[in-house]
């Protein structure tokens, strides 16, 4: 059974993107990391969501793989015809995995972890990554008071 948030008025279940940002925007956030990307064969996103960042690689010729947990995320990516999208836990996912991939993209995930999980997550995002690999870990700015707010 997948995530399902209630509003606390209409008893109406919320998408996990509904606090995200459109997906315009979040495009646009994610087109940035994209130069970090380019001399990469295999791309790791953890937490892929929507797929976003998956459809941005692809239209580059990136060849990349995403990971989230959630149903809901895995089914959009399926829908976009994101076939390299699994469901699962990431740490899970990353323990058996040795010089991988070449650049490992996670975006707003590990600041939902528990601190022991976070250093795990880096740990094995680190060996999971070929010799001079990337990793780009993004996390809201919490000196912004928008973030704040």
């Amino acid at each position: 059974m997948g995530l399902v948030i209630m509003t606390a008025n209409l008893h109406q279940p919320v998408s996990l993107y509904e606090f995200g940002g459109s997906e315009e925007l979040v495009r646009r956030i994610c087109h940035r990391f994209l130069p970090q990307f380019q001399s990469c064969k295999h791309v790791l996103d953890l937490g892929c969501g929507r797929g976003t960042f998956l459809e941005l690689l692809k239209e580059k010729g990136i060849y990349a793989t995403g990971v989230d947990n959630a149903q809901e995320a895995v089914d959009a990516c399926r829908a976009k015809g994101l076939l390299t999208v699994v469901k699962d836990d990431i740490l899970s996912f990353l323990s058996d995995k040795v010089d991988a991939y070449d650049g490992i993209f996670c975006s707003h995930v590990i600041e939902h972890l528990k601190y022991e999980d976070g250093l795990r997550l880096l740990q094995l995002c680190y060996r999971a990554l070929r010799a001079g690999g990337t990793l780009v870990a993004v996390t809201p700015n919490c000196s912004d008071l928008q973030v704040l707010g």
